[in-house]
């Protein structure tokens, strides 16, 4: 019933940003993680955090850089413990996508390391974008799977292989820059080729950055 009622509240922007705040404090702390109610609380947070998205999309960009600070969180927990934790931050990125803040949400993903996690999150982000792409997307999602040890995840994985090249190929050459197009063209080689010739080939790949 209690959740109920803030619920009802966060559509007002002032009721949210202190929400924000005081989620922001808890996940900042050590002790929050180590804490009696902390299954519970977390995931009640991450519904907050998502109800704000959808309600008060202004606040994204605040939400945004909560979830990449709380994305290691701090104290001494165990791999298992993180891992959770980053599952369920990176499932909030998606949302925020979903409900439209996408370039903001790559450029952050780009200069992240999500190790495996990053197959979960390129799957179900190819999964619900759709078609003509921007510039900006085309560039930093590129630029997020271009990198070598990207690249190795994806790749050792036949669905996201498959996934990734279907996007590849659905892009239209004559719209990409001469920059992007290149970079392009060997990726879409490099998915393409069957799975243990693609995870041998060269990391010519490794040195090239495609701007957003």
């Amino acid at each position: 019933k209690n959740l109920q009622s803030i619920q009802s509240h966060l559509e007002y922007p002032i009721v949210s940003v202190g929400m924000i705040k005081w989620i922001a404090k808890k996940f900042l702390e050590s002790e929050f993680y180590i804490s009696t109610h902390f299954s519970v609380s977390y995931r009640i947070f991450h519904f907050l955090l998502r109800e704000i998205t959808r309600r008060n999309k202004p606040l994204c960009p605040i939400i945004l850089q909560l979830l990449i600070k709380a994305f290691n969180p701090p104290g001494e927990l165990s791999t298992n413990e993180k891992e959770r934790i980053r599952t369920i931050i990176v499932e909030d990125l998606l949302y925020m996508i979903k409900y439209g803040f996408v370039v903001p949400v790559l450029k952050e993903v780009a200069s992240m390391s999500l190790g495996t996690l990053l197959r979960f999150f390129v799957k179900k982000l190819l999964a619900v974008i759709e078609g003509p792409f921007s510039e900006s997307f085309v560039g930093t999602f590129i630029q997020i799977i271009s990198s070598s040890s990207n690249r190795e995840i994806l790749l050792s994985h036949n669905d996201t292989r498959s996934a990734v090249l279907k996007f590849l190929q659905s892009l239209d050459r004559a719209s990409l820059s001469l920059f992007v197009q290149p970079v392009v063209d060997d990726l879409t080689k490099e998915f393409s080729a069957p799975l243990a010739s693609s995870l041998s080939l060269s990391t010519s790949l490794s040195s090239s950055v495609v701007s957003a």
